[in-house]
């Protein structure tokens, strides 16, 4: 089984994400901010992010889950950071770059003697991270490339 992972800043390796404690609810996938179905039924979807949802977490753990996506400081409404989650299928992992935004009292997170209802949403959501394969990925190469010329 893989777990929810996040670190501060782009194309970080899967080796060096950290997995998130506590792990979000269960259940997320991606989500866009616009779908639309054109006349042939070609559908295009734009503006994905994702959102980690707590229903509640200690103190400590949410001041580490900020500290993990880069928002721990109060003037940090945004950080980028590379998240590992499920895609939209449910069936796939997937590392993504993405914009993480600090979560809003009252809208995102509640307070009642300790967090609750805490969502961080991570937008502008970018597939590059998946093309940048590092050793300490785990990736090993099995067959030696040749090179024919004609």
């Amino acid at each position: 089984m893989s777990t929810y992972r996040a670190k501060t800043g782009h194309d970080v390796v899967l080796a060096s994400l950290t997995v998130l404690s506590p792990q979000p609810d269960p259940g997320g996938a991606i989500q866009y901010t616009r779908v639309t179905t054109s006349a042939d039924g070609t559908i295009t979807r734009q503006g994905p992010y994702f959102e980690f949802r707590w229903s509640e977490m200690s103190n400590a753990d949410y001041l580490t889950t900020l500290t993990t996506f880069g928002l721990n400081a109060s003037s940090t409404a945004s950080n980028p950071v590379t998240i590992y989650i499920r895609d939209e299928t449910y069936q796939v992992w997937t590392r993504l770059n993405g914009i993480a935004q600090q979560p809003i009292h009252g809208d995102t997170v509640s307070w009642n003697i300790r967090p609750r209802n805490i969502t961080i949403r991570v937008t502008h959501l970018d597939g590059s991270a998946n093309l940048e394969i590092g050793s300490s990925d785990g990736v090993t190469v099995a067959d030696t490339p040749t090179v024919s010329v004609i």
